[in-house]
């Protein structure tokens, strides 16, 4: 705990036992020892702001299956109430409220009534200078750890102040920073911090991040190449508009897996930009869920709507639909031969160059070779074209619950995510949709 927190044990606030009704949940939660935390000059709020264990599910007042191990935060002064179950309120609220496990919950609370400083509150390092804690750290964290964080604007001038103002003050503390966006914002950028941009590197994300599946890595190999930094910076906006449904389902879920990419002590903050003007709410609401802290402006909150990501199932998703007439194949030993020119006749049908179609048959090949090896010994094959791309898929027996399967190189190279890891380089885009019972990988190359 932090100096700023109550000691208290924080099963729950509780309200005061005259004031308890039939209907209230509350008297339920554990409240031994329980303590107010502190409200003083934070007006709107009052006394009711609280965190207190997560109801398993609250029906007609009353808590049902006891209490989850996680927390809620409550606040009546935004609307919401004790009573109402977390499926009963609204989104905002929801984000509010959470769930959270303790530390982040405590965090929460502090942030969300303004008990801890905000970081356009710290005055900004000079070369030379030692940052302070909270330029350098998430609150709640410890200084220099990893921190993960979208970053909401509206419009181009937004974007490159607050984008300017970030890279700035890596460049002045004399700390790697990394520029990962779109070609025409790279341009705006130098133009706005002028001699400044030789503390910078550059990436285009359509080369870098074309397929999202290979972002991660160009993240780690530049963390690796400054390790021992006190602190290292990135900017990467992999959702923007212009990308397929398909390409924007995966560049949501490598948002979710950055969560596990980086390990909690990696000195490295990295801010990942969503246009508000640009793109719809449901990718706004989805970056409230892949990120642990939003920032708007100088506002910076952890988010109460985060989820990490399901190490047990990540890749556990619902299948999108495949056309009726797709192409079937089915494949076993001794039967790849067959399999890679019945591809290569599909990619020359598609329309795709001939170093398109040769990459894509490889990346077939290796998919459907680890199938066999790690699978039942045979699988399924189907083919299909989209607009702009012809999708191969390989299904089989196995489950990969590997969250950066295919996304970092493997060790070693004969594991299954050998054929992953290299598909991602190989193709324009690679999803995985893995269960208990089987696996999906699709594999899509533009024409």
């Amino acid at each position: 705990m932090t100096s700023t927190r109550s000691p208290a044990h924080l099963s729950a606030v509780p309200v005061p036992r005259e004031q308890r009704h039939a209907r209230d949940p509350w008297p339920r939660i554990d409240d031994q020892g329980a303590k107010t935390l502190p409200l003083a000059g934070q007006p709107g709020h009052g006394r009711t702001a609280s965190l207190r264990r997560q109801p398993v599910r609250i029906v007609d007042g009353r808590t049902e299956g006891d209490c989850t191990g996680t927390f809620e935060l409550i606040c009546p002064s935004c609307g919401d109430h004790p009573y109402l179950d977390y499926s009963e309120i609204s989104p905002r609220l929801q984000r509010i409220r959470g769930p959270y496990l303790l530390e982040a919950g405590l965090t929460a609370y502090e942030m969300h009534l303004g008990l801890f400083p905000r970081l356009h509150e710290v005055t900004p390092a000079r070369p030379g200078d030692a940052k302070p804690a909270a330029m350098r750290a998430s609150p709640g964290d410890a200084a220099g750890g990893y921190r993960h964080e979208a970053f909401l604007y509206s419009g181009m001038a937004e974007f490159l102040t607050e984008t300017t103002s970030f890279t700035r003050r890596a460049v002045q503390a004399g700390d790697p920073v990394l520029v990962v966006v779109t070609g025409s914002k790279i341009d705006a950028l130098r133009r706005e911090l002028g001699a400044e941009t030789q503390g910078v590197s550059f990436a285009d994300m359509a080369k870098v991040g074309g397929n999202p599946g290979r972002i991660i890595t160009a993240l780690r190999d530049f963390v690796q190449a400054h390790v021992g930094a006190s602190q290292i910076w990135g900017i990467t906006e992999p959702v923007y508009p212009g990308r397929s449904p398909a390409e924007l389902a995966e560049c949501q879920l490598h948002e979710a897996l950055l969560n596990v990419a980086f390990d909690a002590s990696t000195p490295f903050w990295l801010l990942c930009p969503y246009d508000l003007e640009a793109l719809t709410a449901d990718v706004i609401d989805e970056a409230h869920r892949t990120h642990p802290f939003v920032a708007r402006g100088e506002d910076r909150q952890a988010s109460a709507a985060f989820r990490p990501v399901g190490l047990a199932g990540p890749f556990a998703r619902p299948l999108p639909a495949r056309p009726a007439d797709a192409a079937y194949l089915a494949f076993q030993p001794g039967g790849l031969d067959r399999l890679r020119a019945f591809v290569a006749q599909h990619a020359w049908r598609a329309g795709l160059d001939r170093e398109s179609g040769t990459a894509i048959v490889r990346a077939v090949n290796e998919i459907a070779t680890k199938s066999i090896q790690h699978g039942a010994g045979h699988g399924e094959f189907r083919a299909w074209c989209e607009k702009r791309s012809l999708v191969c898929e390989v299904s089989g027996h196995g489950h990969i619950t590997s969250p950066l399967a295919g996304r970092v190189p493997p060790a070693p190279a004969a594991s299954p995510g050998a054929g992953l890891w290299l598909a991602n380089q190989l193709c324009d885009l690679v999803q995985i949709y893995s269960y208990p019972g089987g696996t999906t990988i699709r594999l899509h190359q533009n024409r």
